[in-house]
């Protein structure tokens, strides 16, 4: 993970205070699950960790709605209002960074030669050169621990779009047709494999703050539309 370096000062007080609320209760929601997890209740672990990947998706729109106000990407209101916005939306970030990600794979490897001769440098210029390229080092680092396959990213594209049934599910005991279905029903791998997505969805939250949080990013954006 990555360490918090993000700077809060390019938001503003309001969108400051969403983006946290959500985050930190995010997280609370992670908590609460592991502790579900350790009473051995997988389907309510399970559920809390949908809410919890909708809490950090409502946190990652927040940052890129203060970030691009002129933009209207997204009915921003939504977020807060409809649960199948929420679970489009960890779809769309699940893919979008997945491209991203095996996009800058192909570049790293493409300019390994550059990273060895970097390495090897002395301690002070190299030092130097990582400081003025922080970010991308820091999306490097990403890269290289990102190891999802097209398999794992087709079940996690699964997940979001079974989001609301899984979490009602993990929930309450439901009657279908002659079949009672339970909480109980959930195992502790199936729980691992969807925490897994929200944990990531979390880390790929961190390298958003920081690279918005880059200094003067935000100006330059404002400056030069596209």
């Amino acid at each position: 993970m990555l360490p918090s370096i993000f700077n809060e000062d390019i938001m503003n007080e309001f969108n400051k205070k969403g983006f946290n609320l959500s985050l930190e209760n995010g997280k609370a929601l992670l908590k609460i699950a592991d502790l579900a997890v350790n009473e051995n209740q997988f389907g309510i672990a399970s559920s809390l960790n949908i809410l919890a990947a909708e809490e950090i998706i409502k946190a990652a729109l927040i940052l890129i709605k203060d970030f691009f106000p002129e933009y209207n990407i997204f009915d921003f209101h939504k977020i807060f209002e409809n649960h199948a916005v929420k679970h489009s939306l960890i779809k769309d970030h699940i893919l979008m960074f997945d491209d991203f990600f095996k996009k800058d794979k192909e570049f790293l490897e493409k300019n390994k030669p550059l990273y060895d001769i970097i390495e090897k440098l002395p301690s002070t210029f190299r030092d130097s050169i990582k400081e003025d390229a922080k970010i991308l080092y820091q999306t490097k680092s990403l890269s290289e621990e990102y190891n999802f396959s097209s398999e794992e990213i087709s079940s996690a594209i699964s997940w979001c779009e079974k989001a609301n049934s899984l979490k009602n599910r993990g929930f309450y005991v439901d009657l279908k047709g002659s079949k009672w279905l339970s909480p109980s029903d959930f195992t502790k791998e199936q729980y691992e494999v969807e925490f897994r997505y929200t944990r990531t969805l979390l880390n790929w939250l961190q390298a958003l703050q920081h690279i918005l949080g880059t200094p003067g990013l935000k100006e330059f954006v404002k400056n030069n539309p596209q």
